[in-house]
């Protein structure tokens, strides 16, 4: 037994060692077949592998709402996200196809916990996320660039199969920031998706830019095919609050 438990430890299987102890001090597993028992191992040792993946990519992901998940998505409120559409995107079939999503409303209609929620189903599904409020985008930037790194940083964002920058026009952009997002955008135009949120409409987010060249170019690569959200009514927060 010690032979078997070291020949795991040195493959690294961890899940499978939980399950062969477990085995070991069940009786009634000794009823069960070589296979049978074999088979329990190893489905333990890929649920043990997919629960640290989905661990360590929540992780570098860097969610800021641990209670937003799609179940807790509020789909009751008449705010423009209808049911049949939301479990469509929950299918996360906008990453195979490369796709943008926008999502435009006021503040507090929940557009960072719908961004998140969809990102944490996009893990789940084996996608690799990362979030960021665009004020954070652009600070590790310009720490990336102080390094002289900032050529590789882009490179691994480009890499990410999903790219949450949320709460553009919260605060003015400056012209080298304009050209960052538009950088980061780039690199990324038919290569992978990202879910863009503002409180700014569409229509309105050039005239929050300083550069209007860049501004129209930034607009085009996020808004060109993407699929858009446009949410409406009450501030969710004060419902809660009210509640």
């Amino acid at each position: 037994m010690n032979m078997i438990k070291n020949l795991l430890l040195t493959l690294n299987m961890k899940g499978a060692i939980q399950e062969y102890h477990s085995q070991n001090e069940n009786p009634e597993s000794y009823n069960l077949t070589f296979d049978e028992r074999l088979c329990l191992m190893l489905e333990s040792e890929i649920l043990y592998k997919d629960n640290r993946r989905i661990h360590n990519a929540m992780k570098k992901a860097k969610f800021k709402k641990p209670i937003a998940t799609l179940s807790s998505v509020d789909l009751h409120t008449k705010r423009g996200l209808e049911p049949i559409r939301f479990k469509e995107l929950s299918k996360c079939e906008f990453i195979k196809q490369k796709q943008n999503i926008v999502i435009t409303g006021p503040t507090g209609m929940g557009k960072s916990f719908l961004s998140e929620a969809l990102g944490k189903e996009a893990i789940y599904r084996g996608y690799t996320v990362r979030y960021f409020w665009i004020s954070e985008l652009i600070e590790e930037v310009h720490i990336q660039r102080d390094l002289d790194k900032y050529s590789k940083y882009l490179d691994n964002l480009k890499k990410i199969d999903l790219l949450i920058i949320d709460d553009f026009g919260a605060r003015p952009l400056s012209i080298d920031d304009e050209s960052i997002l538009f950088e980061v955008i780039g690199v990324r135009e038919d290569i992978a998706s990202i879910i863009f949120a503002s409180q700014v409409p569409v229509e309105n987010w050039v005239s929050c830019m300083k550069n209007k060249t860049l501004a129209d170019a930034i607009v085009d690569r996020l808004t060109h095919g993407s699929i858009k959200i446009e949410l409406y009514g009450d501030s969710m927060r004060k419902n809660k609050l009210k509640k």
